[in-house]
């Protein structure tokens, strides 16, 4: 089955023909349990992820047979058939397909052990990421989704935010970059796995009853990773301690979302800025100093949709959805940048290093594309900064 693909020709599925696995799996999509509109109205924040109904995953489940043979850590022999598209990818540059992950590995050389068990051993430094065994991504929408492997990348995302000196954290991986050409067994175990409810930025651990989070803290109450995704950081696992639970969610009508976060981490510890425009006008800032122990400074206001709407302006005028970083400096010990738009059906995800000035600029391999980030951040920045003193400052009538 390893060296078998599956391949549609000619299948008639509910009265319609289909001559691709793309197309059946778009009738499929058309077929995906409706929600109640008026349920939709009351909380869209406590709708699960879409799920597919039984007969649907029936079928996936009969397609995904075999993909196991594709992931290194099940199957050594993958890396003879899929060694030529390895990669070394910085680890905060990939997606979560899970919402939740489970506390254990079940199998490769880590089975049996907890994640929090090989976060700690990077730390110490008994393994190193580049060791483990590669993981397997399929890039898609300018974006490496990780189809094996979320457990290791749980470890080393939670290793990498921890890690002192902001030097980044890479590992192998296989990256499927043609999705139409990827094999039909890890496309239909990508959809049956896709459930994360924040873009893939984070995945959070699948809790037994009461257990523990990995900080130690009190257990989590949240019965919906969507109403953990909303609710204000009490004591946080390790991955979100010293950063606002920012998530990038999207309903079924929203096209608009915009996030930054420029950041360090030095002797004073993490010190970092970030904000989010969500397609609801809720703007939501942090910011965190360390260097006179300051406490972080969290706002958030709602703002309406001229607000939205100037921002969206501001966003296509720079032309920055045109742009690609792969030629902009990687970030390092000096710092690192974010920025994630979502605009209509584009959606971007850009990491760079800090850039200090315009010499910062024309000395990279990418001046051009380098700049229009620059000047659009500085622009971003004067705007939120305008926003929160009109807010917080504005003395009432």
């Amino acid at each position: 089955m390893a060296d078998e693909q599956i391949e549609i020709e000619g299948v008639t599925w509910r009265g319609v023909e289909v001559f691709s696995i793309f197309e059946l799996l778009r009738e499929l999509q058309k077929l995906l349990i409706p929600v109640k509109e008026e349920l939709e109205v009351q909380d869209q924040s406590d709708q699960g992820p879409r799920r597919f109904d039984d007969e649907q995953q029936a079928f996936l489940q009969s397609l995904r047979q075999g993909c196991k043979d594709f992931d290194p850590s099940y199957q050594p022999r993958a890396m003879q058939k899929w060694g030529h598209l390895l990669r070394l990818v910085d680890v905060m540059n990939l997606r979560h397909t899970h919402h939740q992950v489970s506390a254990r590995f079940r199998h490769g050389p880590h089975k049996g052990q907890k994640v929090v068990e090989l976060c700690r051993k990077f730390e110490n430094g008994e393994v190193k990421s580049e060791d483990l065994p590669p993981l397997v991504c399929l890039q898609w929408n300018l974006a490496l989704w990780v189809i094996c492997g979320n457990r290791r990348l749980k470890a080393l995302q939670d290793y990498a935010k921890q890690k002192p000196g902001g030097v980044p954290t890479k590992v192998w991986c296989i990256v499927h970059r043609n999705a139409r050409e990827a094999p039909g067994e890890l496309i239909a175990r990508f959809l049956l796995a896709w459930d994360t409810t924040n873009h893939g930025r984070s995945a959070t651990m699948r809790s037994r009853g009461t257990s523990k989070p990995l900080s130690g803290g009190p257990s989590d109450q949240a019965t919906h990773p969507r109403a953990e995704a909303f609710k204000e950081a009490a004591p946080s696992p390790p991955d979100m301690e010293d950063r606002p639970r920012f998530t990038s969610i999207l309903g079924e009508n929203d096209d608009f979302y915009v996030r930054y976060y420029v950041g360090h981490s030095g002797k004073f510890g993490h010190d970092f800025l970030e904000f989010e425009f969500r397609p609801d006008g809720r703007l939501r800032y942090a910011n965190n100093s360390n260097y006179k122990k300051y406490e972080m400074i969290r706002k958030e206001v709602h703002v309406t949709s001229a607000v939205l709407r100037v921002l969206r302006k501001m966003i296509e005028d720079s032309e920055i959805l045109k742009e690609y970083d792969n030629h902009w400096p990687a970030p390092d010990r000096i710092g690192r940048q974010e920025l994630e738009v979502v605009c209509g059906k584009d959606h971007i995800i850009f990491s760079t290093s800090k850039v200090g000035s315009l010499a910062d600029v024309q000395a990279s391999k990418d001046p051009e594309g380098l700049r229009v980030f620059y000047y659009l951040v500085q622009d971003l920045k004067s705007f939120v900064f305008s926003l929160m003193r009109l807010h917080f400052r504005a003395k009432p009538l």
